[in-house]
């Protein structure tokens, strides 16, 4: 097979700086890999993959190629993404869906305890040097209390499992429920139950994907729903949640506290009322970030890029199915 004849695969050059041996076993001789950061001028002729984390610049003139025919996003969400472009040229879509899983359910936990106990306010005593009244926060334990998954995928199941292990009740909801049967959930609701779950749960926790069915999901009534004494984590993307409501939430004592990996803008601007919220804590996007999470987001990738090659996208993991997420 000569250079012309090899399938051509852009690839962000962060993922080659430790990942390139795999990459390189999976393609076994038949692609070439091209980094994004070797693009200065125009688009490799006969271009047919992209997967994303790349310059944003550089990603648009690659998906102008007539050649693409799958994209990978090394992130689980896609809603980033052109998908309307995606749907009409019926390009491949795949993601990372549960590359990111365990390190996401091992966030919310922390998140938990961390609210549940206010260890964000002992902190604060340390930072001021000051040593505080042992009765200077309220505080409880998960065990017993009901943990709500807004979300049932693949980090609502580790997350349920984490919750599990702690001797919580769990409760989830899903698009599509079916039967429980080895769940780590005590009950599964369907989407249009999200109220009954959220007024029943000590701890919600947003794991949904975004897109027009859940963009603000939880808003003014959704929060006035939840008990005085929940926490929120969300840990899927900033646009599940109207911010402005919960800022008022919390500034009221609408709810106990909450923990926000994701915001509806990323980097959160300084101006944000979100960093002047009493009880709110705040992290870069970070809850799915471990060298195991970027391994098995790697393997994934490797993994379908074996099957594409080998001429079986059909049985490639992760497939996307556009007009869902649209």
């Amino acid at each position: 097979m000569t250079d012309t004849e090899k399938t051509l695969v852009l690839v962000p050059a962060f993922l080659l700086k430790e990942h390139a041996p795999e990459l390189e076993r999976a393609g076994n001789g038949r692609a070439t890999i091209v980094r994004d950061d070797a693009i200065t001028q125009g688009i490799p002729d006969g271009l047919e993959v992209i997967v994303t984390g790349m310059d944003q610049d550089v990603f648009d003139r690659a998906i102008e190629a007539p050649t693409i025919r799958w994209i990978h996003s090394i992130s689980a969400g896609v809603e980033h993404l052109p998908l309307d472009q995606i749907a009409e040229r019926e390009i491949l879509l795949t993601n990372s869906a549960g590359a990111y899983a365990t390190a996401m359910a091992e966030y919310v936990i922390g998140a938990a305890i961390m609210l549940a106990r206010n260890l964000h306010g002992w902190l604060d005593g340390q930072r001021e040097r000051r040593w505080l009244d042992v009765d200077a926060f309220g505080s409880w334990l998960l065990r017993g209390k009901r943990l709500g998954i807004v979300g049932y995928g693949a980090v609502g199941r580790e997350v349920a499992a984490a919750g599990k292990g702690l001797g919580m009740e769990v409760w989830a909801t899903k698009r599509t429920p079916g039967f429980l049967s080895a769940e780590p959930i005590d009950r599964l609701l369907p989407a249009d139950s999200l109220h009954e779950l959220l007024g029943a749960s000590d701890v919600v926790v947003l794991s949904a994907s975004l897109n027009r069915t859940t963009r603000a999901l939880i808003g003014a009534r959704e929060l006035e729903t939840m008990k005085p004494t929940a926490i929120l984590v969300n840990v899927a993307r900033g646009g599940l949640i109207d911010e402005d409501a919960l800022v008022k939430a919390l500034a009221d004592g609408g709810i106990r506290g909450a923990m926000l990996d994701v915001t509806a803008e990323e980097p959160l601007p300084e101006g944000s009322p979100l960093w002047r919220t009493p009880n709110l804590l705040i992290t870069p996007h970070i809850s799915g970030n471990a060298p195991e999470s970027w391994e098995a987001a790697v393997a994934f990738l490797c993994a379908n890029l074996d099957l594409y090659l080998a001429g079986t996208p059909e049985r490639m993991g992760n497939l996307v199915d556009v007009s869902t997420v649209r």
